[in-house]
């Protein structure tokens, strides 16, 4: 019999409890070597610290199995079943990351977890858990593929994972695409933003911004964050509108600088109204300097087909090497769906590199 013992995110950085999320990130690092076969994608414990550093927003709830007794370090802990859960919005939402020690595998320690997760969604009267999965950047041959309900791309079937998932009355309400491109030489960088600012339309404006975002700018960036959400593919998974204001945006900028992560982001701001109508963003963790990760990318309904998806990424990308001089490969992900997006980044040189499942259960949904 598994011991399951329940922990609060930690107070701080420094808090004992932060052996928790040593051990989970511990734990993803396996995986993702096993799954994709580097460490390109993996986030670090104090990245996941950030995560929850503002539980008016996100409040997270850890559970680690343990053999038995109250695990007090890495060692003790052979999984960990973590729960994010809004609190600002989308309140019958929760995010379970779960993922067990491999020799641990197949000894019911991932049910256990996730029987006890259910129960803290339940306590917080969330009735939607959604799951990613790693999942390599093609389906191995001759295994069967389950589509996603989208009907655009899939995951393995008979994975362990899409057994344990779809065991549990899980549904793979969507499939997404892992990019990964070199990062070109400065010349064409340099040539392919230049191309794009000179069919630039005269009533937009480029604004390219390194680290946190600017007072004069919370508010406009605010309200692309709070589109961003609405608008991004989703399929038929229970996720609401996100409420972003600048205060809420000041959080996010600040969770970025408690994970030693920086950001780049180009804006584009409609000259006319003044407002902004469109944003892409870089993020990077010092501790990686190698790599950067595409996030967001958005133009505002009513600017769409000027070019201007195309014309922030461009820009974007070539201010890399000037700010983040050590980079050399970059990431992104897309919905396997989004086939606009998807072109506009294969045409800017990323190629697949891995995929995501995201895997959805609402209670009384699995009989």
């Amino acid at each position: 019999m598994h011991a399951i013992t329940r922990f609060e995110h930690p107070a701080s950085i420094d808090a004992p409890e932060m052996f928790v999320l040593r051990a989970e990130r511990d734990l993803w690092a396996e995986v993702l070597l096993a799954k994709v076969g580097d460490l390109d994608m993996f986030e670090s414990a104090e990245l996941a610290f950030s995560y929850g550093m503002y539980p008016e927003y996100h409040r997270h709830i850890h559970l680690v199995a343990s053999d038995g007794g109250t695990p007090t370090c890495q060692e003790h802990v052979l999984g960990v079943a973590s729960l994010d859960m809004p609190m600002a919005d989308n309140p019958r939402l929760a995010i379970l990351s779960l993922v067990v020690r491999s020799g641990s595998r197949g000894k019911g320690v991932g049910g256990a977890l996730h029987a006890a997760a259910l129960k803290v969604a339940e306590e917080f009267g969330r009735s939607t858990i959604q799951v990613w999965t790693w999942e390599p950047v093609s389906i191995p041959d001759g295994a069967r593929e389950l589509p996603a309900e989208t009907g655009v791309g899939g995951v393995e079937r008979d994975s362990a994972e899409s057994r344990f998932l779809a065991g549990r009355g899980y549904t793979l309400g969507q499939a997404e695409r892992i990019s990964r491109m070199a990062l070109p030489s400065v010349d064409d960088l340099a040539a392919m933003r230049d191309a794009e600012l000179a069919r630039m339309p005269s009533e937009y404006e480029i604004i390219t911004i390194h680290g946190p975002t600017p007072d004069d700018l919370l508010d406009g960036a605010a309200a692309l964050s709070a589109t961003m959400a609405a608008d991004v593919p989703t399929g038929d998974l229970d996720v609401g509108e996100e409420l972003w204001d600048a205060e809420r945006l000041r959080a996010s900028d600040a969770q970025l600088d408690a994970a030693d992560r920086d950001q780049l982001q180009t804006l584009i701001r409609h000259v006319p109204s003044g407002e902004l109508v469109g944003f892409t963003r870089f993020l990077h963790d010092r501790s990686r300097p190698e790599i950067a990760h595409q996030w967001e990318t958005l133009v505002v309904g009513g600017h769409r087909g000027h070019g201007l998806g195309m014309l922030m990424k461009a820009v974007n990308h070539a201010a890399i090497p000037e700010v983040w001089p050590r980079v050399t490969r970059l990431i992104t992900g897309n919905a396997s769906e989004n086939a606009h997006m998807l072109a506009i980044n294969t045409a800017l040189g990323y190629e697949p590199y891995a995929a995501c499942g995201f895997w959805e259960w609402r209670r009384g949904a699995d009989g």
